[in-house]
């Protein structure tokens, strides 16, 4: 299952929360997190006041969130890839044209090697067409008509926005937020046809994992694998071992 889309969505969070004490308590009633809140909210207007080592841990985990984790712009794509958060409506204006510009650079990276495999497809089939040919006979050469360095075609063959007014269609699309999957993936396998390039993308991004863990885990179990007692196994056997051990763990 996909989880670095919530990666923003954490850090956010947590930032917010940790702002200051009424935020803490304020983000504690919300989500019930302890039920002897309740005493606390018998008073809106009044708090238990801050102690004193609370009020240092809380201002130091507020600021090594700030200067520990930074919000990449793959970080803030793949939660709006996700339709459940693709406003980020937490996100500062600049932190949204950052990933809306991140996005469409990707996507024209995606365009460009599709672009790049259909005119080398089609160079070697007129390449093998032209050796059939007799190449004697001269090419009519077509004359230049007057004024045609002026001339425009249509705005989508001038600027070819057709991949790029995808991420357009997806955030102004009316989405059932109820109806929507935990795994944006499905959005996307459901939707591959109406976003060819955004779907594309959208797998792309979120086959990254939202923290090394796994892979930690991974090596911790090869180096229990490969010991004395087993220098006879190949690393194709190794490898074979280690994708079954990974399949069993998630299932």
């Amino acid at each position: 299952t996909p989880s670095l889309h919530l990666v923003t969505i954490v850090i956010l969070t947590l930032r917010q929360a940790l702002e200051s004490y009424s935020s803490l308590i304020e983000y504690n009633k919300n989500y019930e997190i302890d039920q002897s809140s309740e005493d606390l909210s018998e008073n809106e207007d009044e708090y238990v006041e801050e102690e004193e080592g609370m009020h240092f841990f809380r201002l130091r985990i507020h600021h090594l969130l700030h200067s520990m984790f930074k919000l990449e712009p793959i970080h803030l794509a793949a939660t709006l890839l996700h339709p459940r958060y693709r406003l980020l409506k937490k996100c500062s204006l600049y932190e949204v044209r950052e990933c809306h510009l991140y996005i469409r650079q990707r996507m024209a990276q995606i365009k460009s090697m599709k672009t790049n495999k259909s005119t080398s497809d089609i160079s070697e089939k007129h390449s093998s067409t032209v050796n059939n040919e007799t190449l004697n006979e001269p090419v009519e050469k077509k004359p230049k008509r007057f004024g045609e360095d002026f001339e425009t075609g249509n705005v989508s063959d001038e600027f070819d926005n057709e991949y790029d007014d995808e991420l357009h269609k997806y955030l102004e699309q009316r989405i059932d937020t109820e109806s929507i999957d935990d795994n944006p993936l499905s959005f996307w396998y459901q939707n591959r046809l109406t976003y060819p390039i955004l779907s594309q993308l959208a797998r792309s991004i979120y086959s990254i994992p939202a923290s090394t863990a796994n892979v930690e885990r991974t090596f911790s179990g090869s180096g229990m694998m490969i010991n004395s007692r087993r220098t006879r196994l190949n690393p194709e056997q190794i490898n074979n071992a280690m994708f079954l051990r990974s399949v069993k763990q998630n299932e």
